[in-house]
């Protein structure tokens, strides 16, 4: 509730006391208003770190026509520290010090560290919306942030930020240069809602957050699971065959000798998802007429084959990336395996460090605390 707004009279009668800052106040600005309840006939003199607050601060006493109480309230009481006490002592009408209280009020600009908040993060692959990662960012006393404060933050791949792709999107009209992917805290719980783009991708996601408080930086980095979503089945199928002197290989566009599982005259290929057994999201893709030479790994478009202009920042990513003729992905809420093209993703070690792209077999499981990920592909170099 916004202490500026609050009519303390109507909160009615109470124990004497602190009625703004609370314990738990996140103050937006290095100032807070201050509110006390006591007993009418008596008097408050507030200090700020053992110093009197200025007297133009305070607002006045106000009391009920009908009852023992009083509020006394000031404004734009500053917050010189990281940490400031106020201290307000009540004073009766004899002029004794009947009873001195104290609130400690922080305010901070500077993470810490940050935690994953599970209950609103809502972590779904399912190619339409956008899955959120929400986290809660904390000072070195850990109490949230303010809301405002922003930092930056790496993800891994194949995920990526919305609000960084937006950005990028704007620098294309802008001509402005590259932006990088950042948090921003809303609320006065500290937590920071962070979307990334719609994905069919299901595995461990990692985010990196970097801190740095003039003197030292820090990181950090943060593990969680995205699942795979309610996905209807998807089918789709081509088939293909020639009769007469010229063949399918003739037709296609290929650098190398044809390579086809039943021969050059016919060709089908396949690309199927959904669920089986109601657990498993299955994808599977072939392709009889594939040729492993022409293509790349994980799909991308040879430069030196292709002049492709979007002028959008626009990505291309497939979903059944092969350089074979087969691919298979089957993935559940804490495990999955493909065969196909993928990236290792070794890179949350400092000594052993293997981070490149691959055509073979990966898994990667995760149940409660325990992550293991494994990999076998035959490496030219």
């Amino acid at each position: 509730e916004d202490a500026k707004t609050t009519d303390w009279i109507a909160e009615g009668d109470g124990d004497d006391g602190w009625l703004t800052p609370t314990v738990d106040h996140n103050p937006r600005a290095p100032t807070t208003r201050v509110a006390i309840r006591h007993r009418k006939g008596q008097t408050i003199n507030l200090f700020v770190d053992g110093e009197p607050v200025n007297a133009l601060a305070f607002e006045g006493t106000r009391s009920p026509e009908k009852g023992r109480f009083a509020v006394s309230q000031w404004r734009g009481v500053p917050l010189q520290n990281e940490k400031t006490v106020l201290s307000a002592e009540i004073v009766n009408s004899f002029g004794v010090v009947n009873e001195t209280i104290e609130r400690d009020v922080y305010f901070t600009n500077t993470p810490t560290r940050v935690e994953l908040v599970e209950t609103e993060s809502s972590l779904v692959a399912d190619g339409r919306t956008r899955p959120v990662v929400a986290i809660r960012v904390l000072d070195r006393n850990n109490r949230p942030l303010r809301e405002g404060v922003s930092g930056e933050f790496q993800l891994n791949a194949p995920y990526q930020s919305a609000a960084q792709l937006q950005q990028q999107q704007l620098n294309q009209l802008t001509g402005l240069g590259t932006s990088s992917a950042r948090w921003v805290v809303e609320g006065s719980d500290g937590i920071a809602r962070i979307e990334l783009a719609p994905t069919m991708v299901s595995g461990s996601l990692r985010l990196d957050f970097f801190f740095d408080d003039g003197e030292i930086r820090r990181e950090q980095e943060l593990q969680t699971w995205i699942v795979p979503g309610d996905i209807e089945w998807t089918v789709v199928g081509l088939a293909e065959g020639s009769i007469g002197a010229r063949t399918v290989a003739d037709n296609m566009e290929r650098a190398g000798r044809f390579d086809s599982d039943i021969g050059e005259k016919a060709r089908v290929a396949l690309y199927a998802k959904g669920r089986v057994l109601g657990k498993f999201l299955t994808t599977i893709a072939y392709d009889s007429a594939k040729q492993r030479d022409d293509q790349r790994v994980l799909g991308t478009l040879d430069p030196n084959a292709y002049y492709t202009v979007f002028g959008d920042a626009s990505s291309r990513r497939f979903d059944a990336a092969s350089r074979e003729k087969l691919y298979v992905r089957i993935e559940t809420s804490t495990f999955y395996a493909l065969y196909g093209d993928f990236e290792t993703g070794f890179d949350q070690t400092n000594l052993a460090r293997y981070n490149r792209t691959a055509t073979g077999v990966k898994a990667e499981a995760r149940f409660g605390q325990v992550q293991a990920q494994g990999f076998a592909a035959e490496i030219a170099t």
